[in-house]
């Protein structure tokens, strides 16, 4: 979990950028901050590494990957 600070600076800028949601709620109820979309293993997630993302940044695998790229 990230420092209360740090969250909460994470929250504004993810709410402001994808337009009302903020991470922390993204993550509490399931769905990406970017695409809306209900997070599921096989769909938009794929990896332990992609859900540990998730859990930070609120952003299903496949929209972090869209926006910063696959790592190879």
């Amino acid at each position: 979990m990230l420092k209360k600070e740090l969250q909460e600076f994470a929250d504004a800028l993810a709410k402001s950028t994808y337009g009302g949601i903020n991470n922390t709620d993204a993550v509490s109820l399931g769905v990406c901050v970017s695409c809306r979309q209900g997070v599921f293993h096989g769909v938009n997630m794929f990896t332990s590494t992609g859900l540990r993302e998730f859990e930070m940044s609120g952003m299903c695998e496949r929209c972090f990957d869209d926006t910063y790229g696959e790592d190879d």
